[in-house]
């Protein structure tokens, strides 16, 4: 077998590989579900009434509310991996279900502050 030539004044052409996505922001306007588990996400809230869900809450991840009011943590057990974050205004009502939160994160959130102290400063907008 012939070994192949290769030019030397000519670079071999290499396919560019495009990185994975590292981050994604999710515009929320309605009732859903998202997994936040596999990238840091950004989620928009526009103001209304709905629920929503996400699933893997967790460090880097962000939620972003209406700057009209501050929302409200409510967690009625320390250790089932959920929360619920509520924004209200004017008489619309935003509910977000975060599970599969870490457990020790579960543990010690009780409020916006420890909220922010768990998943970041900027976690809760």
């Amino acid at each position: 077998m012939v070994p192949p030539v290769v030019d030397p004044v000519v670079p071999p052409v290499v396919d560019p590989v495009t990185p994975p996505a590292t981050t994604k922001t999710v515009a929320v306007t309605a009732a859903g579900t998202n997994d936040a588990s596999s990238l840091a996400s950004t989620y928009n809230f526009t103001a209304g009434t709905y629920a929503y869900t996400i699933t893997g809450f967790n460090d880097g991840d962000v939620l972003n509310f209406p700057d009209t009011n501050t929302p409200t943590i409510i967690n009625t057990s320390f250790s089932d991996t959920a929360l619920i974050v509520q924004w209200a205004y004017d008489g619309r009502v935003i509910t977000v279900n975060l599970s599969g939160i870490p457990t020790a994160d579960d543990a010690n959130i009780y409020g916006t502050t420890s909220f922010k102290t768990a998943f970041g400063t900027s976690s809760i907008q």
